[in-house]
């Protein structure tokens, strides 16, 4: 059976990608001269509640988002910001 939700991020989103192993979405925004952010949403199939469990500040435009695998705590960013300058960022979230 399908179930769907609808969440609005701050901001425009390129990014939405699985956090493996754990059933919730990372969301990462593009706002190439605003502030940018990644948003954990956590799906609950019983109720149909998309809820967002954390927000992480991110300071370039988020071209690409990645977790890992094995380890749900870690994520990459390729990033861009206003002067063209590309990034990549690992985070942990622990």
């Amino acid at each position: 059976m399908f179930s769907s939700a609808a969440y609005a991020v701050n901001y425009n989103a390129r990014c939405l990608v699985p956090q493996y192993s754990t059933g919730q979405w990372l969301v990462g925004t593009c706002g190439l001269y605003d502030k940018n952010e990644v948003t954990l949403l956590a799906f609950d199939e019983e109720s149909g509640d998309l809820e967002a469990k954390a927000l992480y500040q991110h300071p370039d435009e988020i071209w690409a988002l990645e977790s890992s695998y094995s380890h749900p705590e870690l994520m990459i960013t390729s990033s861009r910001n206003g002067n063209g300058k590309k990034s990549l960022r690992l985070f942990n979230e622990t």
